[in-house]
Order: C-alpha cells, then sequence, then structure tokens
C-alpha cells in the first residue's frame, strides 16, 4: 500500500483509473474525525475512475495514515495535498471535498489557484469550527454517542465489526491525543472577498436537512462560477446518499 512519507507523518493514499488520461486527475478528501479515503473509495471515486485519473488519501491521522498529534490546522494540511499532488507529477488537478475536506480542497485552491482546473465542495462548513460539539458528545452516555453517529457507522458498531473498532478507537485517539479540536476551534472564516476571487468552476453539494444550508446559500452567492445542488440528507452525504452524490459528481466531470 503506497504511502508519502512527510517530515512528521506518513499518509497512506490509493490511485484508481488509467494513468495518462487526457482530463484532469482528481484528488478527493474527507472529512474529520469518523472520516478516511474509504468516504470515498468505494462511491464517487469508483465512478469517475472510469473516466479520470483518481487518487483517494487518508488525512494525517486518520484510516490507515500514520497518527500524529498535531497539523490538523489547515495551513498544514494544505501542505499535506500539496507534496501528494506533487508526488503524482501533476501539473492541474481537480479537487473534491466533504466536510473539513472541502475546507482543505477550498484552501488550497485559494493558494494555489493556477493548479487547481474544478471544485467540488461537499457539506463544507464556514466557519471551520462551525456546528463543533465535541465536548457535548463526549458528555453523552455511550448509547447516545453511538445514536449521533451516522447511520452506517451505527450499523457497523451493532454487528462488532473491526472496522468500527478500529474507527472508534481513532476517534478516540484524534479527540483525546491530538491537537485536532483546538487547531478546529482557531480557524478562522474565509472573507468574501477572498471567495469572488475564486474564479473557477465550483460545484457546491449540500443536504436538505444540514445546518449547513446558509453556508450554502452563502457560497453560492458569493463564488462567481458556483453552481449549487441539494440531496435529501444531513451532513454525512457520502454515506447517506453515495449513489446520488457520485451522480452529481460525475456530471461535473464530463
Amino acid at each position: 500500500m503506497p504511502s508519502l512519507n512527510l517530515k512528521d507523518a506518513d499518509l497512506y493514499y490509493h490511485c484508481l483509473g488509467a494513468e495518462g488520461s487526457n482530463r484532469s486527475p482528481v484528488i478527493m478528501i474527507h472529512g474529520l474525525l469518523l472520516g478516511n479515503s474509504a468516504t470515498w473509495y468505494f462511491g464517487a471515486a469508483s465512478a469517475l475512475a472510469k473516466s479520470h485519473r483518481v487518487v483517494v488519501y487518508d488525512l494525517r491521522g486518520h484510516g490507515m495514515s500514520a497518527k500524529a498529534s498535531q497539523g490538523y490546522d489547515l495551513k498544514t494540511m494544505v501542505s499535506d495535498l500539496k507534496a501528494l499532488f506533487e508526488s503524482q507529477g501533476f501539473s492541474r488537478v481537480s479537487l473534491v471535498g466533504h466536510s473539513y475536506g472541502a475546507l482543505i480542497a477550498l484552501h488550497f485552491a485559494k493558494e494555489f489557484p493556477d493548479l487547481v482546473d474544478k471544485l467540488v465542495i461537499v457539506e463544507g462548513p464556514l466557519p471551520p469550527g462551525r456546528g463543533l460539539q465535541i465536548d457535548e458528545f463526549l458528555g453523552l452516555s455511550a448509547d447516545d454517542q453511538a445514536a449521533a453517529l451516522p447511520k452506517d457507522i451505527q450499523d457497523q458498531i451493532a454487528k462488532g465489526s473491526r472496522q468500527a473498532k478500529k474507527l472508534i478507537d481513532r476517534l478516540s485517539f484524534l479527540v483525546t491525543q491530538t491537537e485536532l479540536i483546538e487547531n478546529l476551534k482557531q480557524e478562522s472564516d474565509i472573507d468574501d472577498a477572498d471567495l469572488r476571487d475564486l474564479n473557477l468552476p465550483v460545484q457546491l453539494i449540500y443536504g436538505t436537512e444540514s445546518q449547513l444550508v446558509d453556508v450554502a446559500q452563502r457560497l453560492d452567492r458569493t463564488l462567481p462560477k458556483s453552481h449549487l445542488s441539494w440531496l435529501a440528507g444531513g451532513h454525512y452525504l457520502p454515506s447517506e446518499r453515495p449513489h446520488d452524490l457520485a451522480a452529481i459528481i460525475g456530471g461535473f466531470f464530463p
């Protein structure tokens, strides 16, 4: 399994699709805490790989990437993404991100506009720490904590799967032994003026039951080349509506 060896973290990644395609390669980025590369691998990535070179990876501290106690701020995460981009020899790329992964993609495009062709933002929160209720979550009973998780993870826990145990163990590590929560709380919002300067096609995808409806509307109103699509569901659209989400993303990358 390939990994990218960085100074303070090793990142696991996986490549799908045929090399040498004349279409823009795509890097897909999952969200924090409950996400990993499987967020995309078993859904939109496999469908998109039929026509594009696709790379999925585990953020530092997540999935099969090495545990890291620090570096969960957007600046470092963008630097990790840049290192992955360069390791693949890409000259330009399109980015797809869910939740915090969407913000990593957005900040990468803002910092390196000449390297990005298209951008897909799925349930990206602004400001970054919006909806963060870790303290409240940790204060719940074990049953209530399980009930607050996405349904697919609840199902894995109910079955007692090894995957679910690994995910819960990694979640505990990220919350109690890293700077992730503090880094997230300290991240600031993006100014509308910076959003207006992002002159590339952006597909926005948000859930009709999401707590981020106003964020979707703000981004659609502010980004100069955006298109907003709604899916019935909440924040975890990659697991709630994988096929519908893959269809929208695939339609954005003909």
